[in-house]
């Protein structure tokens, strides 16, 4: 079924008439003069139709409001609007092929309780305040393909990509208050997803941010240039797994303002020479989570340590992995590491929902760390219980491992070409 008309007002017309059809658009543009509602049931595909703003800007472009297998395709959406595609409270449905761009605040955000869906090979690009945002019980879904880049946003939840679990007190907006609450208290969160093989780049976030996300598999994607962390697993984030991901030149914070550093406690570091804040971030960060694992990845050349835990790191695996020449962004001020447990016990606000604990009962194995570290591997003070073995260390500038702490942890079968401090490379009580 054809649908030849101009504007999303006579789509939406064309839709109701028509309930759970599969429609073709075949006008190369629609005015955005409403908002398009796609029915239950309907398959729509664009056909590389253009949303054009209209007289007024659209909250909203395209929603899936409690829609069950239902598809979108194909639609090209390039400001003119708050929010490009938003979805709540919905199953089985299909988002593919979009270009969704220069909108005022998120390109796709998945809002509520939603289950059982795919958002593929879609282009998300130079919005004002994130690209794809998740909240909720959100589950059984598959992100794949996607080209997540250049979006604007230096908080948190403006990163590339985002997975929470904010109460949603008005499923109208994915700007909800943001409450400190027990981590046992977090009830609904995105879980059990796939994201694989998607570029997420140049953002002035990071590039994906969980808080509290779990039970998540993140695969083959490529991470790179983003201003903050390429991966932050945060606020009770446990169970996920990392693998087969290339992550690289992230950290930097090259493109923050006074307001956006004085927002992440920062800005009394100064800046470098070069106008960026020496407080520089890890390609992957952990903090306040557990039980994930991170096998077969290359860490890379990111500003700050490669792979970093925060504090209250518990029972996570960093296996296998490459890391090489992170530490771009050492200075005066700070040096970062290959894999660094550290110990930050200071909190930049009062918060009853986190702990600021030491980490303890990792495993760090059979990982290779080369090139310009200050320290291939680093242990904060009182870090504990920890075990590490049959990695390799290779040109660290300084130690193939520091300690600060003088509390027990298992070393065995390792090698260096430098010495270490501390710890040594092998206690023989693994």
């Amino acid at each position: 079924m054809n649908f030849t008309g101009s504007s999303l007002a006579e789509l939406n017309d064309f839709l109701a008439a028509n309930p759970g059809s599969t429609v073709e658009v075949t006008s190369p543009a629609l005015v955005m003069d409403a908002t398009l509602v796609v029915p239950t049931g309907t398959i729509l595909h664009g056909n590389g139709a253009v949303l054009t703003p209209g007289n007024e800007t659209l909250d909203k472009a395209i929603v899936l409001d409690q829609a069950e297998n239902t598809a979108v395709t194909g639609f090209v959406i390039n400001g003119g609007c708050n929010y490009g595609v938003y979805v709540k409270n919905s199953s089985s449905f299909y988002l593919a092929d979009l270009d969704i761009s220069n909108v005022s605040l998120k390109g796709l955000c998945v809002m509520g309780e939603n289950t059982g869906f795919a958002l593929v090979n879609s282009s998300i690009h130079e919005n004002q305040n994130g690209a794809i945002f998740l909240n909720g019980e959100i589950s059984n879904g598959v992100i794949e393909g996607n080209r997540i880049e250049n979006n604007s946003g230096a908080r948190n939840l403006t990163a590339g990509l985002v997975l929470c679990s904010m109460p949603i007190e008005d499923i109208e907006t994915a700007y909800n208050p943001f409450p400190d609450e027990m981590l046992y208290d977090i009830l609904q969160s995105p879980h059990q997803l796939v994201v694989r093989g998607n570029t997420v780049a140049q953002n002035h976030s990071s590039g994906i941010y969980s808080e509290s996300g779990y039970l998540n598999y993140y695969v083959e994607n490529t991470i790179y240039k983003n201003e903050k962390e390429g991966m932050c697993l945060d606020y009770g984030s446990f169970g996920n797994y990392i693998t087969g991901c290339e992550i690289r030149q992230n950290g930097g914070r090259n493109r923050m303002s006074d307001e956006d550093l004085e927002a992440d406690f920062i800005l009394d570091q100064g800046r470098m020479a070069d106008g960026s804040s020496p407080a520089k971030l890890p390609g992957i960060s952990l903090d306040n989570t557990a039980y994930n694992t991170i096998y077969g990845n290359i860490v890379r050349d990111n500003y700050g340590s490669g792979i970093k835990a925060v504090r209250s790191a518990f029972s996570n695996t960093i296996l296998c992995n490459q890391i090489i020449d992170n530490n771009r962004g050492a200075s005066d001020t700070f040096h970062f590491f290959g894999i660094e447990l550290s110990t930050d016990l200071n909190a930049d606000e009062a918060v009853q929902g986190l702990d600021f604990t030491p980490c303890y009962e990792n495993i760090i194995a059979r990982n290779t760390i080369s090139g310009g570290h200050y320290a291939g591997v680093f242990m904060g003070e009182d870090a504990f219980m920890n075990d590490i073995f049959d990695n390799t260390f290779m040109d660290c500038t300084d130690w193939a491992m520091e300690s600060l702490s003088e509390k027990y942890n298992s070393t065995l079968n390792n090698m260096a070409n430098m010495p270490t401090r501390g710890i040594e490379l092998s206690n023989g009580q693994g």
